[in-house]
């Protein structure tokens, strides 16, 4: 993910995607600056950032005004996982051909 990057920022299991920018890593700590606030990004609020690249799972740590850092926990590849539906759908067609 390219420092400065639009993401799109989503409490889990059920939030609205919020616009955020990320600002920078720090290990796995991913640092993002929303574009308007949104108070149900607390700490310990699960998170789900969404890149064109990746789908990053996390938990929030902090927020200090408009900044989050987010504890990354679990990332997923958008082409491996583009990859692996396919195969899925594949194999689904193939079962009903029998």
């Amino acid at each position: 993910m390219l420092e400065g990057g639009e993401v799109a920022l989503r409490r889990l299991p059920k939030g609205s995607p919020q616009r955020a920018l990320q600002t920078s890593w720090n290990g796995r700590d991913l640092e993002l600056e929303l574009v308007a606030d949104a108070d149900e990004f607390d700490p310990g609020a699960l998170a789900e950032i969404e890149t064109n690249d990746a789908i990053y799972l996390g938990v929030v740590r902090k927020k200090q005004g408009l900044r989050l850092c987010v504890a990354v926990e679990h990332w997923l590849d958008r082409a491996k996982l583009a990859r692996i539906q396919a195969l899925w759908n594949e194999s689904d067609a193939g079962d009903g051909q029998q």
